[in-house]
């Protein structure tokens, strides 16, 4: 795992933050073979080696008015172990990469109460499909690796009425839509957020969420 950040500001109202990761997995889980019927394996155990890149890039500016707005980019790449003993079930993909861009307006409304709204758009999609064999099989479309486009809306309000105790408040609403490999499977799908957190500090050393 590497993990490197840089932050800078340019301009004095201007701020900039940018992040890299990398992260090599490898599953070093001996394959084994599963006998059902007779005396060959027809099932095998998968073990699931990956490498996942990812990278942030935002930046911040100060508006009149304690408006500020923020625009982003991430990027996430992953390189995916294919099976090569036994039996593909469902298509499989090596690559997977996803872009997502970020617009984001924040405002201080007063000295206990701070604002943000932000509208998210992502796309994934990845390598060619590795497809099982069979005709059904090679027609469905895994949600997990399949491409998709996401947009997604997002509220949110801090409250700290008084120095020991802070209010989080949350709402998203995202829609997806999928298209891929063929028609079975996911096809689009929506989600809709509600969240309430608060967190008390006790004293230096305590603090409840």
């Amino acid at each position: 795992l590497l993990e490197a950040g840089l932050t800078a500001r340019p301009m004095p109202k201007l701020s900039v933050v940018a992040n890299l990761r990398y992260r090599d997995f490898a599953d070093k889980t001996p394959v084994q073979g599963i006998v059902f019927t007779g005396a060959t394996p027809t099932v095998y155990n998968t073990p699931f080696s990956y490498t996942n890149k990812t990278g942030k890039l935002e930046a911040t500016y100060r508006l009149p008015q304690s408006y500020s707005l923020l625009g982003g980019y991430e990027y996430k790449g992953q390189d995916r172990q294919v099976p090569i003993v036994g039996t593909l079930w469902v298509p499989f993909r090596q690559k997977l990469d996803e872009s997502s861009y970020r617009v984001q307006l924040s405002k201080s409304m007063s000295e206990t109460v701070n604002g943000r709204l932000a509208y998210v758009h992502s796309k994934r999609d990845g390598s060619s499909y590795v497809l099982p064999g069979d005709p059904f099989e090679d027609a469905i479309n895994p949600l997990n690796i399949a491409d998709r486009k996401r947009d997604k809306i997002r509220a949110m309000v801090d409250w700290s009425p008084i120095e020991k105790l802070g209010f989080q408040f949350a709402i998203e609403n995202a829609k997806d839509d999928y298209s891929g490999q063929g028609p079975y499977g996911l096809q689009d799908g929506s989600a809709k957020l509600y969240a309430i957190d608060a967190n008390y500090a006790v004293n230096t050393d305590w603090q409840i969420n």
